[in-house]
């Protein structure tokens, strides 16, 4: 059984490690790769965003508290 599962483990490893190595990208890995990075940069601004209301919220509550 172990053996089965060592087998099966190496072969998802070179299988991946081909994956990682190959030199032509197929144009839909391409296009969600781009909407991962479009994705990323929105997050990005929104937690941006978010800091600075975190950042008055804090200050207001100072200010109120004393």
């Amino acid at each position: 059984m172990f053996e089965d599962l060592r087998s099966a483990f190496r072969e998802a490893y070179v299988n991946f490690n081909k994956e990682l190595n190959r030199e032509h990208v197929p144009e839909t890995v391409n296009r969600l790769i781009g909407g991962m990075v479009d994705e990323i940069a929105d997050v990005k601004a929104e937690v941006a965003h978010l800091e600075t209301q975190i950042a008055k919220a804090v200050a207001g509550a100072e200010n109120e508290k004393g």
